[in-house]
């Protein structure tokens, strides 16, 4: 049972973002704030096979990959009901389909505040 007021530090935490830089500095802050298990990746297919083999806790989503987007991993995690947020750093709110409007998204630069939020109020809704 999740905890409805924060993210717990134990929380499996999937970050899907192509640029590893920008990765490593978003994982770097995770494990800054306690989160220790941040698994990092930066393609769609290898995000969907780390769902098969254990679904995280949470995920955060690049919604642009250079190379496609992200969205069939988000329909992944919705239908595995594992909440996530999306993360653009510019005008790709118009690439995510009407049935994932409702997903918290944050801005990149990634704050990290912002993206904990996020996350808890992903993981409420």
């Amino acid at each position: 049972q999740r905890s409805t007021e924060a993210v717990p530090f134990d929380a499996r935490i999937l970050l899907l973002e192509d640029q590893m830089l920008i990765a490593m500095d978003v994982e770097g802050m995770l494990n800054e704030r306690g989160y220790q298990t941040v698994i990092t990746t930066n393609s769609a297919d290898d995000a969907l096979r780390l769902l098969k083999a254990q679904p995280p806790d949470f995920a955060i989503l690049d919604v642009n990959l250079g190379v496609g987007t992200s969205i069939g991993v988000a329909e992944e995690l919705k239908r595995l009901d594992v909440p996530f947020i999306f993360a653009t750093g510019y005008g790709d709110g118009g690439m995510i389909p009407e049935t994932l409007r409702e997903t918290p998204i944050v801005k990149k630069p990634y704050d990290i505040s912002a993206v904990l939020a996020a996350l808890e109020h992903a993981d409420k809704s």
